[in-house]
């Protein structure tokens, strides 16, 4: 459990530093340095040796914690650029963005409530003692959406859907 608190207080440190006055022009390194390191950790910690061979000398119980405390900081940061990274505007409410900017935005918050609701969902079926592939598959392609989102991949896809619609948007 240490090392559970441990990853607990970072996250919060983080968050907190990307928070301060200044230090949210540096948020998306942070918390991508951070998500990077814990993907990192993800690979080089495995939860067992592979089926059929046996583990390394180095492995032990606390190596399969290692893994899943990097795991969660991975898809809390995945979290954080979706929810709020992604979604952030030089204008402040939504009436002073434009509504493909909007669109976006509510692609992203969308993502990262799936992205949460997956990690509840890895968690529950972990504690059950059950795979947790399609959880985390999920999340992963939430994620890639709200990243494509993000990057105006979508908009010429936005824009004709608001045509179709009646809305005026960019050509």
């Amino acid at each position: 459990m240490k090392v559970t608190a441990k990853a607990d207080y970072a996250v919060r440190a983080v968050l907190e530093l990307a928070a301060a006055d200044g230090a949210l022009v540096k948020a998306d390194r942070i918390v991508g340095f951070v998500g990077g390191l814990a993907a990192l950790f993800v690979a080089i910690f495995p939860t067992a040796a592979p089926a059929g061979l046996s583990p390394p000398a180095w492995w032990s119980d606390s190596t399969a914690v290692v893994h899943y405390v990097a795991a969660v900081v991975l898809f809390i940061s995945f979290i954080v650029f979706a929810v709020w990274l992604f979604r952030r505007s030089d204008k402040p409410t939504r009436r002073e963005r434009g509504w493909d900017k909007n669109v976006r935005d509510d692609i992203c918050l969308v993502c990262g409530l799936v992205m949460c609701g997956c990690v509840v969902w890895a968690a529950i079926a972990k504690r059950a003692v059950e795979p947790i592939f399609w959880q985390e598959s999920i999340a992963i392609m939430a994620f890639a959406v709200s990243w494509l989102a993000k990057g105006e991949a979508f908009t010429s896809m936005i824009a004709r859907a608001g045509r179709l619609m009646g809305r005026s948007g960019p050509p």
